[in-house]
C-alpha cells in the first residue's frame, strides 16, 4: 500500500497525484509510466549568457588608444620628442585595426579595417625609422594591392551564378595580376630596369592551374570522377 508523502493519505496504484493535496506520485519501480520531475536535476546558480564581442571589441580599442596616447605623452616629457613610443602606438593601431574587425557586421568594414589598421601601424614605423620613401613606395601600395584582391576574391564567392571552378580561377588570374604588379613597383623603387624575374615562377603554376580548373568545368566526367573520389563513403 502507498502513501502520500506529503499529507499520507492512502493512494491507489494507477493515481498519479495525491486525490488529497496534489502531491505528485512517483514510483522507481513502475516502467510502465515515464515520470517527469517538476525540479531540475542540476541548478546553474551562474548561468551562461552571450557575449558580447561588439563591446569588449569596441572596449579593447578604447584602451589601445589610450595606452598609445600615453606612451606618445610619456616620450615627450621625458625625451622632449616622439621617437620610442611610436613603436608602441603602431602596435597599439595593428591591435586595433584587428579587433576592430567584431565591432561592425558590414563585411567590407571587416575587410577595410584590418588593412587600415596595419597600415597605419606601418606608416609609425616609417616615421620612426625615417623611411618614409619605401612606405609610399612599397608598403602603402602593396597594402592597397592586397585589400583590393581580397575584395574582388570575396566579391567572385559571393556571385552564386558563376560555377566554383571558374570563381577560383579567376581568384588565381587576379593573383598573377597581383604579383607581376609588386615586382613591377620593387623594381621600380630600386631603380632597376623592369625584368619579371621571381613572380614568372610563381605565374607558371598558378596560370597552369587556372588553365586546367577552366577546362575541367567544361568536362562533366572528370568533374563527377572528383566528386566520386573526393569523398570516401563510410565503411
Amino acid at each position: 500500500m502507498a502513501y502520500c508523502v506529503h499529507c499520507g493519505v492512502k493512494l491507489n496504484t494507477i493515481e498519479k497525484t495525491c486525490p488529497l493535496c496534489g502531491t505528485l506520485i512517483y514510483d522507481p519501480n513502475d516502467d510502465k509510466h515515464a515520470y517527469h520531475n517538476a525540479w531540475p536535476d542540476l541548478i546553474d546558480l551562474f548561468p551562461r549568457k552571450q557575449i558580447n564581442w561588439a563591446f569588449l571589441s569596441k572596449t579593447a580599442v578604447i584602451f589601445a588608444m589610450i595606452l598609445a596616447s600615453s606612451m606618445v605623452l610619456c616620450d615627450l616629457i621625458t625625451t622632449g620628442n616622439i621617437s620610442w613610443s611610436l613603436f608602441v602606438a603602431a602596435g597599439c593601431s595593428l591591435f586595433a585595426g584587428f579587433v576592430s574587425v567584431l565591432i561592425t557586421k558590414k563585411l567590407s568594414l571587416r575587410i577595410l579595417l584590418p588593412y587600415l589598421g596595419m597600415d597605419i601601424s606601418i606608416f609609425m614605423i616609417a616615421c620612426a625609422t625615417q623611411g618614409l620613401r619605401w612606405f609610399m613606395f612599397l608598403a602603402f601600395p602593396f597594402s592597397i594591392i592586397s585589400a583590393v584582391y581580397t575584395f574582388l576574391c570575396i566579391w567572385l564567392i559571393q556571385k552564386k551564378k558563376l560555377r566554383m571552378i571558374y570563381r577560383i580561377a579567376l581568384c588565381l588570374l587576379m593573383l598573377i595580376l597581383s604579383l607581376i604588379v609588386i615586382e613591377i613597383l620593387i623594381e621600380l623603387y630600386s631603380g632597376l630596369e623592369i625584368h619579371l624575374y621571381w613572380s614568372v615562377y610563381a605565374v607558371i603554376p598558378l596560370f597552369v592551374i587556372a588553365v586546367f580548373l577552366t577546362v575541367a568545368a567544361h568536362n562533366r566526367r572528370l568533374i563527377e570522377y572528383i566528386k566520386k573520389n573526393a569523398f570516401i563513403s563510410p565503411q
